[in-house]
Order: structure tokens, then C-alpha cells, then sequence
């Protein structure tokens, strides 16, 4: 630990640099290769034993598990080679990219049907006896006001105020909805082009302005349920209608949150593994160590090609007990070390090809990523992980404004008015805090809770809120 402190200390003052580049990237990958081992083993092990009965009727769930034990047996247990090696980076990147895209769906499926449960959930009330019952709004405005703002965390005021916007009954004109876009974008001048990006990126999936490339194809489960609730009618809704169309929505929610908390730690997994196959060429590891965690991935190899998916056997899991606390000593260690990398990256960068070290480096800037906690982050196509963002400035912004806008208007045309009103009220929860004072925002709350002529939605959003308030 002491050779580090100084490496990283040397760095930073710009002495010794030559060999200290060296010796950093040498300990960085024998550190993020010993950490990649112990987690792929915690983590297969767990996928392997979760209930795999989704997958029988998810074909792409499928190819994307017997990609990652294909993977494990050949590109990690295998023999290593300089050939091999090349064939290995390749495999795990397309078994990467692959389940990215199917993630990506998986989210349009999720964006999708939470407008169509924020759609049923306002007209369930007309199916209540005591939805017409008469509400004082200026004093559950009052009680909503002091719930947001009752919090010295300014943070979790701002998301309080998003979440409150976004249940609030809706009745707003395009007019005044573009207005608040344009207030919004307004807010990103002279900002990273990173940041913008995240949020255009957010609000275009999020409001189903875009889809991600292949949507539709596959998944055949999840695109008949959303079809049923695309072609429904919600003007004049009767019950019959609406509880099956609730039970349809509900079939849905259920399907994709399954299915996306498998490929969460299937993305887990492949990341571990596509770090643990970048690192070898160069890694010093630990030998008794490493030896384990592949004791126990040839294990779970070995049992998933018996075709048993049920628990692993006893003289696995106890191997399991010879890794209790390393991982939690590595990850210390790597994340004391880590920051060095983006230092790096900015300062040195133009040294590291001179030096023979731009491969090694290449490859951590990818292991960074990989052993991080956004599990999906893209690399670039041309493989340098280098970072470059630009600023903001105002003929981007008005660009941006006039492509959303017609975005919006293409959507607005083709959807009904409750429909509508959902993607707005997503949309605008979505947007950075736009009120000016605590005046305003209760006067927003009045004004939606006052503007609303249907008693039954204005009920239906009132109970959302409550809830909300309870459980904070």
C-alpha cells in the first residue's frame, strides 16, 4: 500500500513520471483482475441459482445466459493465448453490446407502460363510490406545500417538487408545456455536453420520443401486452374494459421488472468477465486465490451443463467461505488507487504511446468502466475511452428545443388526450425545478387540483399524493 501512496503522490507532482505510469498500470491490473475474479464468482453463482422458469418463454433471455457460460468455460476457463485473447475481447464486447440492446428495450417496454398505468391509475376512481365526494383543495395544498418543502436537503426538496409535478392532475396547453421545455434546456447553457445529453437522452425515453434501435422485434410476450394497451381506447372507458385492461398493464409490469432484475446481474456478471479477460495479459495475481474463484466458476460451468437450476451443491458454496472479507479489502483498495486513472487520462495522455503503456491504459480506461456501478455504460466505437465533452451554448440549446418540440407534436397528434396528458406530466416531472417560491409552487398546486373538472381523476391523484406524503 505504501509504493502506491507514493506512486500516486509522485504522479501528482509530475516526478518520476516514466516509471511510475508503469508501476501504477501494473498494479491497477493486477488489483482490478484479482477484484473481477472474486466478483464473477459471488455473482455467477447467484445468477445461476436465480429461478430460471422467466426464461423458458424469453428466447432472448436465453441466448443472452448461454452467451455468458459460453463465455465463462471458453474465453475465462480456457487456455490463454495472444490469439485467444483478441477472439476473447471480441466475444465479450458483442455479448456486451447485445445485452445493452436488449436492456434498452427492456426500459422502452418499462417507460411505456408506466404512462399506461399513470392513465388507468387517474380513471379507477370512476369506478368508486366515493369519488365524488367534495375535497377542501386549498388545504390539502397547504399540507402538500409543507411536505416538499419540509426538508432541509435541498436535493430531496427539488426531487419532492418533480414527483409532486408528475402526480398532480394535468391541464396545461402545448403552449405552456413548450414554455417550460424551453425553460428547462434553458438551464444547460454553458453546461458539459455530457450532462444535456443524459438529459436529452432521459426525457426522449422517457416520453417515447425515440425507440431504441430493433424495438419491436423479440420479446413477443411484452410487444403483445403493450399493443393491447396502444390500441385501447381511454375517452369513454367502461369497467369491464378497464379491469382488463389493468390486468393486461399488471401482466407487463411483472414481466419486464422480472426480467430486468435478471439482466441487471447478468450485466454484472459479463462486465466481470470482460474485466477479468482485458486485465490477465497483464496481471500479477494472486495464484492460490485465483485458482479458488476458478474452482468455483468451473464448478457452476459444470453443473449448469447437467441442466440442474436449483442450488449449487454443498462442495461449492463452501468455497465460498475462503473469499469472505477479500472483497471488501480490494474494493478499498481499488477505489483508493482508481481516481488516479481520470488524472491520468487528462494530464499524461499524450505520453503513454511514447512510453509503450497506451494498450495497458486503453484497457483500464475500459476496466473503469466495467467495474463501476453504471452498468451500462457504452464504449466508443473506436475504442478509445478518452473523455472530450464540450459546452453548451445557445444555438445548441434552440436546436435541441426545436427537434423535442416537433418530436412532440408528431406524438401529440397520434395519442388520445388522457394519453397525452401522461406523457406530459412525465415530461414535466422530469424537467429541473422550474418554480421560483414556495408562492408559486402552491399556486401550481391549486391551480391543477382547482383546473381539474373530473372528480374522479382529481380523487385518483390526491390518494397518489397522499400516499407519497405517508411514506416519507
Amino acid at each position: 500500500m505504501a509504493d502506491i501512496n507514493k506512486t500516486i503522490k509522485e504522479l501528482e507532482h509530475k516526478k518520476d513520471v516514466d516509471s511510475n505510469l508503469a508501476f501504477y498500470g501494473n498494479y491497477m491490473m493486477s488489483l482490478s483482475n484479482r477484484l473481477a475474479y472474486i466478483k464473477a464468482a459471488m455473482n455467477a453463482g447467484t445468477l445461476f441459482e436465480m429461478n430460471m422458469d422467466i426464461g423458458e418463454d424469453c428466447p432472448e433471455l436465453n441466448a443472452m445466459l448461454e452467451g455468458i457460460w459460453q463465455c465463462l468455460s471458453q474465453d475465462v476457463l480456457g487456455e490463454f493465448s495472444g490469439q485467444q485473447f483478441e477472439q476473447a475481447v471480441e466475444h465479450a464486447d458483442t455479448l456486451r453490446k447485445s445485452m445493452i440492446s436488449d436492456v434498452k428495450k427492456l426500459t422502452a417496454y418499462a417507460d411505456r407502460l408506466q404512462i399506461y398505468e399513470y392513465v388507468l391509475n387517474r380513471m379507477e376512481y370512476r369506478f368508486k363510490e366515493d369519488a365524488q365526494q367534495e375535497v377542501n383543495t386549498e388545504l390539502f395544498s397547504r399540507r402538500l406545500l409543507t411536505h416538499v418543502l419540509g426538508d432541509s436537503d435541498r436535493q430531496l426538496v427539488n426531487l419532492q417538487i418533480q414527483e409532486m409535478v408528475g402526480q398532480l392532475p394535468l391541464r396545461m396547453t402545448k403552449a405552456r408545456f413548450y414554455n417550460y421545455l424551453q425553460d428547462a434546456l434553458s438551464l444547460y447553457n454553458g453546461a458539459d455536453s455530457d450532462s444535456l445529453d443524459d438529459f436529452l437522452y432521459m426525457l426522449e425515453s422517457k416520453c417515447m420520443l425515440s425507440v431504441p434501435e430493433g424495438f419491436g422485434e423479440g420479446f413477443e410476450a411484452l410487444n403483445g401486452i403493450l399493443d393491447q394497451l396502444e390500441k385501447a381506447s381511454y375517452k369513454e372507458l367502461d369497467q369491464q374494459t378497464f379491469v382488463r385492461l389493468q390486468g393486461i398493464l399488471n401482466r407487463g409490469v411483472s414481466t419486464v421488472t422480472d426480467l430486468i432484475s435478471i439482466y441487471m446481474l447478468a450485466a454484472e456478471v459479463i462486465n466481470q468477465l470482460y474485466a477479468i479477460i482485458l486485465s490477465t495479459p497483464y496481471a500479477m495475481t494472486d495464484v492460490e486465490e485465483r485458482d479458488l474463484c476458478r474452482n468455483i466458476l468451473s464448478g457452476i460451468v459444470k453443473e449448469r451443463t447437467e441442466g440442474v437450476y436449483k442450488s449449487l451443491p454443498d462442495e461449492i458454496t463452501e468455497l465460498y467461505y475462503e473469499l469472505e472479507g477479500r472483497q471488501e479489502n480490494l474494493m478499498e483498495r481499488y477505489d483508493h488507487a482508481e481516481y488516479m486513472l481520470d488524472e491520468i487520462r487528462s494530464s499524461f495522455q499524450d505520453l503513454l504511446s511514447g512510453l509503450m503503456l497506451d494498450k495497458i491504459y486503453e484497457s483500464l480506461y475500459r476496466i473503469q468502466k466495467l467495474l463501476s456501478t453504471s452498468l451500462f455504460v457504452e464504449f466508443s466505437e473506436d475504442g478509445n475511452e478518452s473523455f472530450h465533452a464540450g459546452h453548451v451554448d445557445s444555438d445548441r440549446l434552440e436546436e435541441c428545443f426545436v427537434r423535442l418540440t416537433g418530436q412532440f407534436d408528431s406524438l401529440f397528434s397520434s395519442l388520445e388526450k388522457p394519453v397525452m396528458r401522461a406523457v406530459m406530466a412525465y415530461a414535466l416531472s422530469s424537467f429541473p425545478v422550474f418554480f421560483q417560491s414556495a408562492d408559486e409552487i402552491e399556486q401550481y398546486i391549486r391551480d391543477s387540483l382547482d383546473g381539474c373538472r373530473d372528480s374522479a381523476e382529481r380523487a385518483a391523484c390526491m390518494e397518489i399524493l397522499n400516499q407519497m406524503m405517508n411514506e416519507a
